[in-house]
């Protein structure tokens, strides 16, 4: 069984290819989220992974959420790994998850970094395609190694570092009333398409027009998947480019 979180991309492209290589199955946490799904039977699986980006150099707040609520049948002798996609470093995000499984009384035994696309845009802008491209043909050479690795027995590295924050925690978001950074500006013609993608379930759509109401965890799938470009984070990304992986197709449904 593989856990991942993915808002462009990134962690699913290498939780399917992990995956399917290692004949094991595959389960967005953002639709487990929504859908409120939290019990899983592992008997007889011979891994529990968790791919995960890193946010802030630790876990996504809804990542660690999603395991403090997961109930696992059947969890014995797995090879228990996390693979943590990052635009530059992973800090600590390694030890957190360490820390947060260790918590639920679920073992840990190592962790990959995989650098792909910078997606933080805020920090950053998306570069010309042909250098994301020549980054994510890197990718896929790191996630083949991963794949060998895992078939070989490997567990990966252990995280000594003390994480600052076990997790980046979701920040209160009101755009009706000018509260959290998250908001849809003037080009927003209300499709519904991020409320429909949204992990956290907070969009909806008043008067024709994409509102945010609730506990944002700042994952960004709506600012990247929005076809019109008109999801911004405070007035850090009118002028920057958007990014998906393209060889993804985001998934809205899991088979539990």
């Amino acid at each position: 069984m593989i856990f991942y979180f993915s808002a462009t991309g990134n962690s699913q492209r290498a939780a399917e290819r992990i995956a399917e290589a290692l004949g094991d199955r595959c389960v967005s946490i953002g639709v487990a989220m929504r859908d409120k799904h939290f019990h899983y039977d592992i008997s007889g699986d011979p891994y529990l992974g968790f791919v995960l980006p890193t946010f802030a150099y630790t876990l996504p707040g809804i990542a660690a959420d999603f395991i403090g609520k997961l109930e696992l049948t059947g969890l014995s002798g797995q090879q228990v790994f996390g693979v943590f996609t990052c635009g530059e470093a992973t800090g600590n995000e390694c030890s957190a998850l360490a820390q947060v499984l260790s918590e639920r009384n679920i073992p840990f035994h190592g962790g990959f970094d995989l650098v792909m696309q910078d997606n933080f845009i805020p920090w950053s802008d998306v570069p010309a395609p042909a250098a994301v491209r020549r980054r994510l043909d890197e990718a896929e050479q790191s996630i083949d190694r991963i794949i060998a690795d895992l078939q070989a027995g490997k567990t990966g590295y252990l995280g000594s570092g003390v994480p600052e924050m076990l997790f980046l925690p979701y920040e209160r978001t009101d755009s009706l009333n000018g509260i959290g950074k998250m908001h849809a500006d003037d080009k927003c013609v209300g499709c519904g398409l991020c409320a429909e993608m949204c992990p956290m379930g907070i969009i909806r759509i008043e008067n024709g027009h994409a509102e945010f109401l609730g506990d944002c965890c700042a994952c960004f799938t709506c600012l990247h998947r929005c076809p019109r470009q008109a999801v911004q984070y405070a007035d850090a990304t009118a002028d920057k480019g958007r990014y998906v992986h393209p060889d993804v197709r985001f998934r809205t449904r899991n088979e539990y």
